[in-house]
């Protein structure tokens, strides 16, 4: 059978007639954008964003040649950096178009180089003139960054967030405190980029990578820990080290820890403690280099950092502890004489609690001396805001009232307060002014508002008048003082204000000194709504350091003491005889004193023992007793008192040598 050829037939599709989707025409129009359009300019878009590259990185080189004056902005200076912003660009888009026409229209012959070298150096000209404004604009940012290391030289993002918490505390809060800074009145840092940089290795190339992008922070501070009192910061300002610094804690005065309200016991030794924060110092010196470019508010003069930071030491670690923050607001000031709001709080610190005339005098002028000088520095430092100076008038107001009634001038002539009432109502009139002003900075406002408060309180001092209700405790003691001493006074209102006031421990401890509340604390209902401290045996002074020693033997008392013999309780304390007969002798006169005063006889036994330096006879010894417990005992309890000194109740010959011969 003979082979058949197969033919095989292919059958053409005909062209399809559906129609296409929107998603179809889409994508071929953008194709046909693309083809038509975007790729002839490849190349020319590749040459304007190298020139653009070349300006950013020219700008970002530039600013490591940058002093750091050639740039000093404000951050609140919006407005110019604007105008600046909007140069830089417009320089930018013009050295782009001149690029862009340079290329598309080169010259194709060599007769044309004239005007082609005319508009390079026209492009180069606007291109370094663009990368010039930008250099400014990154180096003049208002960006901190902080890394610090431990002892052991491991980076620290716990110590480098601390750091930065106390720069906000020092530089971006609203200012604190009526009678003077806590810390300092600069709030400028609130417009600031603050961060502690990332410490892991992963993050740390990342933020190598996007800073090739993005702006670095101008300002970069590295902290060095090397023991808890030691500590080394650099600062450096575009790449260029401004400051190299040893923060040590003994050499500042920040030796041993503080102990705050008075005689420390051992059952609140351990609570009331404070040790000084030196990371505190380390960020008032950051602060200051912040201020010598950017010029910030609030600094009251200072410009040295170690002095800024011993001042916020003093007024806020310290705060409460007067005898700690004394020495280094001295020493603030001493560092640095422009540093006038350390001065205004070392004049508090020194002579808020003086009850001697004298003493509430030279207060006062020192008061108006210091704000003489606030005042020319408000008028040199436009910038600078008004509180300081209205802190110090308030301040003296406050003097003049205190010195009226130590010197019991209030008491005596009802003119007496004339002065000090207009000094603070003309303190309330610029006061207002200042809150009705829309220039006023808004975080300024509350502390204005505040010394307002207190100032209408003290206005009125000595009238019988009705005041708004006050809401600090300080405001809350100046009421009460306006009550007690008001004609005719109102008791009621003056304690329940007191006890208000009493919250806080500095107040509380002021209201048993207060010179306006001298006569009111001689009142039986001042007397039953604060009772004297009747103190413990163990709080008496020659006492204090055989405490631990007293108490495992069970031995809380004098009764308790006087059972044992000087040559038995020596070895049982581990002192020496001398040492157990002095307790023994302190221990007999307290039992000596007499029943009728057994509520006061650790006050009394305190007070003989402070007699070491006093009267030389029983009788000057029994006046002074008399005055010295005027205020927490009545006329027949002084009476005692002073028969208890004159007669032989005492155990001494000579009036007080030989009994502190035994004691001491």
């Amino acid at each position: 059978m003979g082979w058949r050829s197969v033919g095989i037939l292919v059958a053409e599709s005909a062209p399809s007639t559906e129609p296409e989707t929107w998603s179809q025409r889409a994508a071929t129009a953008v194709a046909d954008f693309f083809e038509r359009w975007t790729a002839p300019l490849d190349s020319l878009a590749l040459a304007v964003l190298g020139l653009l590259a070349a300006i950013y990185v020219l700008a970002r080189a530039w600013t490591r040649w940058l002093l750091p004056r050639s740039f000093a902005h404000l951050p609140a200076a919006g407005t110019r950096r604007g105008l600046e912003r909007a140069g830089a660009c417009a320089l930018a888009l013009l050295a782009t178009i001149a690029f862009v026409h340079l290329l598309v229209g080169a010259p194709s012959t060599s007769a044309d180089l004239g005007p082609l070298l005319a508009r390079v150096t026209g492009i180069l000209v606007l291109a370094l003139g663009a990368a010039r404004v930008f250099a400014g604009l990154l180096a003049s940012a208002f960006r901190v960054s902080v890394t610090a290391r431990a002892p052991d030289g491991t980076e620290s993002p716990q110590r480098a967030a601390h750091v930065v918490g106390l720069l906000n505390e020092l530089g971006a809060r609203s200012p604190q405190g009526a009678e003077y800074p806590r810390g300092t009145d600069v709030s400028a840092l609130d417009t600031a980029a603050l961060s502690a940089l990332p410490t892991g290795a992963v993050a740390k190339i990342l933020v190598g990578i996007v800073s090739v992008f993005l702006p670095r922070a101008p300002w970069e501070v590295s902290v060095d820990e090397e023991s808890e009192n030691r500590e080394t910061v650099q600062i450096a300002h575009n790449g260029r080290t401004v400051l190299a610094a040893v923060v040590d804690g003994p050499l500042l005065g920040l030796r041993d820890p503080a102990v705050k309200g008075g005689v420390a016991t051992p059952a609140t030794a351990a609570t009331t403690t404070v040790t000084p924060d030196l990371h505190r110092v380390t960020a008032a010196m950051v602060l200051a280099k912040l201020h010598e470019v950017h010029h910030l508010p609030g600094l009251g003069g200072a410009t040295d950092g170690t002095s800024i930071g011993l001042q916020a030491v003093a007024t806020t670690d310290f705060a409460r502890d007067y005898d700690a923050a004394v020495p280094l607001l001295a020493r603030a000031v001493a560092i640095d004489s422009g540093n006038l709001g350390a001065a205004l709080a070392l004049l508090h610190h020194r002579f808020r609690d003086a009850t001697d005339p004298a003493e509430l005098a030279t207060y006062d002028e020192a008061l108006a001396r210091l704000g003489q000088r606030l005042t020319e520095l408000a008028t040199a430092c436009p910038t600078e805001n008004a509180l300081l100076p209205l802190r110090a008038r308030l301040n003296r107001v406050v003097a003049q009232i205190n010195g009226a009634y130590a010197s019991d001038r209030a008491d005596t002539d009802p003119s007496a307060l004339d002065d000090c009432r207009k000094l603070a109502e003309k303190l309330v009139t610029d006061v207002r002014t200042l809150l009705a002003d829309e220039r006023t900075a808004a975080d300024s406002r509350t502390v204005l508002a505040a010394i307002q408060r207190s100032a209408r309180i003290l206005m009125v001092v000595g009238k019988d008048e009705e005041l708004e209700p006050p809401l600090t405790p300080l405001e809350h003691h100046q009421a009460a003082c306006h009550y007690a001493t008001a004609a005719p006074p109102n008791p009621g209102r003056a304690v329940h204000h007191l006890r208000i006031a009493a919250t806080d421990p500095e107040l509380a401890a002021w209201r048993a000194k207060d010179p306006q509340l001298g006569r009111f604390r001689t009142t039986d209902v001042y007397r039953e709504a604060f009772p004297p401290e009747k103190g413990t045996f163990l709080t008496l002074p020659g006492v204090a350091e055989s405490t631990g020693a007293l108490t495992r033997l069970g031995i809380t008392n004098e009764r308790a003491l006087l059972g044992h013999g000087a040559d038995e309780l020596g070895p049982l304390l581990g002192r020496t005889p001398t040492t157990a007969a002095r307790l023994l002798a302190l221990a007999r006169l307290v039992s000596r004193v007499p029943a009728g005063l057994h509520a006061w006889r650790f006050s009394i036994a305190t007070w003989v023992v402070e007699q070491a330096h006093g009267p030389t006879t029983r009788s000057e010894l029994a006046e002074s007793a008399g005055k010295t417990f005027a205020e927490i005992l009545d006329a027949k309890e002084i009476e005692a008192l002073q028969a208890w000194v004159r007669g032989s109740g005492l155990p001494w010959r000579s009036p007080v040598a030989d009994y502190l011969r035994a004691v001491r």
